[in-house]
């Protein structure tokens, strides 16, 4: 699994996150997604949700090309969990061989520096969120 930290090249938030973010001893949704897909924008919110529960930790990577769409899209959606900007889709491709590059949004579970699961398409309840975290 590629680490946040280096391959991506700015943080959308202004807060510092640890350098092996993925190495998180509490399980971790990888949401990547992009402003300009409508399904994306959508699950935002409710991902801030599962996050302010605090029982799996959530970190964005926008596929964005303009910093200031995903920006946007946060600040709409009121997100405060960590985000990351891949304007080149560098993690992205680092992290192909189990998530696909062409499409978002697409989340990755990750527990113990391991994925253990892949959602493809957007999240569209925390009921959907809970039955996914059945496989951490």
């Amino acid at each position: 699994m590629p680490e946040l930290a280096s391959t991506t090249r700015a943080r959308l938030r202004d807060e510092r996150l640890p350098p092996n973010e993925t190495r998180a001893t509490a399980p971790t949704l990888i949401n990547i997604w992009a402003g300009w897909c409508g399904p994306c924008v959508d699950e935002l919110p409710l991902l801030q949700r599962v996050a302010e529960r605090g029982e799996v930790r959530i970190v964005g990577v926008s596929r964005d090309v303009r910093e200031a769409v995903a920006r946007d899209s946060l600040r709409t959606a009121g997100v405060t969990y960590a985000n990351w900007f891949d304007p080149d889709g560098q993690f992205t491709r680092a992290a192909q061989s189990v998530i696909p590059a062409n499409g978002v949004p697409a989340t990755a579970l990750v527990v113990d520096e391991q994925i253990v699961a892949v959602h493809l398409g957007p999240f569209e309840s925390m009921k959907d969120v809970a039955a996914y975290r059945r496989f951490d």
